[in-house]
């Protein structure tokens, strides 16, 4: 069995450092974040807020077709299925 680093960046260092790379790397060929992209970010942030708050490790957070369904009349065209 494969021991688990107690400290997150020794677990998932190389992955942030990876994620950094990525995103930078496409800087140039990007639009800019959307108010939809801003939408989403505060529903993911409200829900981390839920789960530290009642201690539970997922506080519901909704799936992209949900939001989609429940906000369909203001969801950009390109995240329309």
């Amino acid at each position: 069995m494969q021991a688990i680093d107690p400290h997150f960046l020794d677990r998932f260092g190389e992955a942030y450092v990876r994620e950094a790379q990525s995103w930078v790397a496409g800087l140039p060929s990007a639009s800019g974040p959307t108010a939809w992209d801003g939408y989403t970010s505060l529903i993911v942030a409200d829900a981390c807020k839920r789960s530290f708050r009642s201690g539970a490790p997922r506080a519901g957070v909704p799936s992209p077709t949900a939001l989609i369904s429940t906000h369909r009349s203001n969801v950009p065209a390109f995240h329309k299925a």
